[in-house]
């Protein structure tokens, strides 16, 4: 790899990072939690809903795709995977992306994602018509994920993310924590 193109991407992975969680008070990870507990966690801690497996779908996405594991008040969708490889990163990181675009585009899955809603209590006449604020929540077995630890390939492909939906006026934050064993 080319010395400059590699300092850039680290550059823009330390750049992401610098911004912050975008959530406060991120609760960790406990040890022999699944990523189905510990996203009722998180939502119960932050006064969440959760969604997570809760899928929506219309025409296009008949077997449904999930808009977010923990729905916050502020229309904050927050996207949780243990990622100790490359593609569990990859596939949340498509993942935020996909939803962002069915969120914007799919009228139908629009109202499927707002009847979800109002089953979880909440009023989805509050939420913006799109999405604005995605966090992505990584976690990594006893260790913090930092810019200097995440994968290489990762790295590429959150830049390109971060970019693509930075364009469709959507702020997108990493928020590491750590998973204990």
């Amino acid at each position: 790899m080319d010395k400059p193109y590699a300092d850039q991407v680290r550059e823009r992975t330390k750049a992401i990072f610098d911004r912050g969680p975008g959530v406060k008070d991120l609760p960790d990870w406990p040890a022999g939690t699944s990523e189905a507990e510990y996203n009722v966690l998180l939502a119960k801690s932050l006064g969440g809903l959760c969604i997570d497996k809760n899928l929506m779908r219309s025409e296009f996405h008949k077997y449904g795709i999930e808009p977010c594991d923990v729905l916050l008040r502020d229309g904050t969708y927050i996207h949780v995977k243990s990622i100790d490889s490359s593609a569990p990163a990859s596939h949340l990181l498509a993942q935020a992306l996909v939803s962002v675009e069915v969120l914007t585009y799919d009228t139908a899955a629009q109202a499927d994602f707002q009847s979800k809603v109002a089953k979880g209590g909440w009023d989805p006449s509050l939420l913006r018509k799109k999405p604005t604020r995605v966090v992505l929540l990584v976690a990594r077995k006893d260790k913090t994920i930092g810019p200097d630890s995440l994968f290489t390939f990762t790295q590429v492909n959150l830049a390109r993310q971060i970019s693509h939906l930075g364009a469709q006026g959507v702020e997108v934050f990493i928020a590491p924590v750590r998973r204990h064993t």
